[in-house]
């Protein structure tokens, strides 16, 4: 049975990180995740599982390494990524090591995730699950204020007055403003 360390040469199996609203895609794994096992040199696929969606459909699990031998496939409905293909304890860790997160809401919400990673060898051996925290912060982004309304482009607008035309609105009356 394979044993997964999220966190390589450090005490302790899991791993903790920050993703902060607007980043790209983050790792949440160190660079020296360790994959042992003392009968097996090959592993079949791994998953990790996002166990604790709180933006539905914003949220995301991928992999930036990726190998020809090991396919990557994530279902946001369920948060898994599934990696599949025979490839040797080496790949999968290369693989593993570019976990990544992304959430891609311009108000997360500020919840913990977990993710739980585990493997599984050629002889369909399951390492325990490791964690993976990932501490969410928000940004309190800036309003924007639209005087010309959703339907022109750009945000400014332009009034002409007239002497004695009377009264004239100086945004448009479809004029939004955002945060």
């Amino acid at each position: 049975i394979p044993l997964l360390d999220l966190n390589g040469p450090a005490a302790g199996v899991n791993a903790s990180t920050f993703y902060q609203e607007g980043m790209a895609f983050r790792a949440v794994v160190s660079a020296t995740l360790l994959i042992t096992d003392v009968d097996n040199l090959n592993m079949n696929s791994a998953t990790a599982t996002l166990t604790s969606i709180q933006n539905a459909g914003q949220e995301f699990l991928t992999t930036t390494v990726s190998l020809p031998n090991i396919t990557a496939l994530y279902t946001p409905a369920t948060g898994v990524l599934a990696l599949n293909g025979a490839g040797t304890r080496v790949e999968y860790q290369t693989v593993l090591r570019s976990l990544s997160y992304r959430n891609a809401s311009e108000n997360p919400a500020t919840a913990a995730r977990t993710i739980n990673v585990a493997v599984t060898d050629q002889d369909n051996g399951t390492s325990a699950a490791a964690t993976t925290t990932v501490n969410v912060l928000a940004v309190n982004d800036r309003p924007v204020l639209d005087l010309n309304g959703p339907l022109a482009a750009g945000i400014n607008n332009t009034v002409t007055f007239i002497e004695d035309g009377g009264n004239r609105l100086l945004p448009d009356a479809t004029f939004t403003i955002t945060d």
